[in-house]
């Protein structure tokens, strides 16, 4: 699940969520890049990936709204927007939610909702 992206202009924002407690990132990154390369093209993925793990404290729910707001807010920093919500270039990618929006005032409540019930049909199928 992920609940920011951010497409800059040279580069490519992603924050991610595992829906199962046995989710594996390094796996996940491995088949993201592989896939990911080909949709890009002409454009290229550094060799490395600058990945971070939050912390268990940093996965709470603020936390968490932080850390992907301070993603959003990039093309601002970048002064290419006045302000974030105007990048047209953003958003959340949810199987099975298209329309899920972080510029909506109700996003956040929603993603929770969203996620309880997947993490709850994951655990549910034993993976």
């Amino acid at each position: 699940m992920c609940p920011a992206y951010v497409l800059m202009p040279d580069h490519l924002h992603i924050v991610w969520l595992g829906i199962a407690p046995d989710a594996d990132q390094l796996r996940a990154t491995k088949f993201l890049r592989e896939h990911l390369a080909f949709l890009l093209a002409p454009l290229w993925l550094q060799p490395q990936a600058h990945d971070r793990v939050l912390r268990e404290e940093a996965r709470t729910r603020g936390a968490l709204a932080s850390t992907c707001h301070y993603v959003f807010c990039n093309p601002e920093r970048a002064q290419l927007v006045k302000t974030w919500t105007d990048w047209p270039h953003l958003g959340a990618l949810i199987a099975g939610y298209p329309k899920i929006d972080p510029r909506d005032e109700d996003y956040w409540e929603r993603f929770w909702r969203i996620q309880g019930v997947l993490g709850e049909k994951s655990l549910g199928s034993g993976t």
